[in-house]
């Protein structure tokens, strides 16, 4: 089974060319981000932890919110690094399980969208690493029009990863996203066909 792992900055465009790529060549898609979403709106155990840790997060209606928690991370990294200790190891095991599953009904590969690829050392577990970067107008954009964080907190954020220098010496393909997805998707799918007849 083939994994094709797909990662880049904040608001580069990720799930959009994943969901796309997932439809073009059917292979099933598992997303981080997503799978982080559902874990902090219907698990349990993982708000309970959330909750004891940053209370001022959730609302009276015993909501998260996201920008208060964000706040909360943004000014202090150890608190992010908290929360991803909360966080990662139930988003791993969801990925696992999405494997085993793929595995189990032979599938010919999958899809896994995951931002932290580099920083989990999880791109030892793909065998396509898609690096998706955007120009900054782009993102700038996009951050913009998804949500209530700046293009400054968003850097924040990213200053803390990995080089995106390292991680292009690391990816398989290299993507300069911008405003046309299909010719993003075109780049996508030669580079997939020029490693697989690589490895033929």
């Amino acid at each position: 089974m083939k994994i094709i792992g797909v990662t880049g900055p904040i608001a580069s465009g990720k799930t959009t060319l994943s969901k796309r790529l997932s439809k073009l060549i059917k292979y099933p898609f598992w997303s981080a981000d997503t799978c982080v979403h559902e874990l902090m709106m219907h698990d349990a155990p993982i708000r309970q932890k959330i909750h004891s840790l940053f209370p001022i997060a959730f609302t009276k209606e015993n909501d998260i919110d996201k920008n208060v928690l964000r706040a909360c991370v943004l000014n202090d990294l150890e608190n992010l690094k908290k929360l991803e200790k909360i966080l990662h190891p139930a988003v791993e095991k969801s990925c696992r399980s999405f494997l085993q599953r793929a595995r189990k009904n032979k599938l010919p590969g999958v899809i896994l969208e995951i931002p932290l690829l580099f920083e989990t050392r999880f791109e030892k577990e793909v065998d396509i690493i898609i690096l998706i970067e955007s120009l900054p107008s782009y993102q700038k954009k996009r951050i913009l029009k998804r949500s209530k964080m700046t293009y400054e907190e968003a850097k924040i954020f990213e200053d803390r990863l990995i080089p995106l220098s390292e991680k292009r010496k690391k990816a398989d393909i290299i993507i300069r996203n911008g405003f046309f997805i299909y010719w993003s998707l075109f780049k996508i799918l030669l580079g997939i066909l020029r490693l697989s007849k690589k490895k033929l």
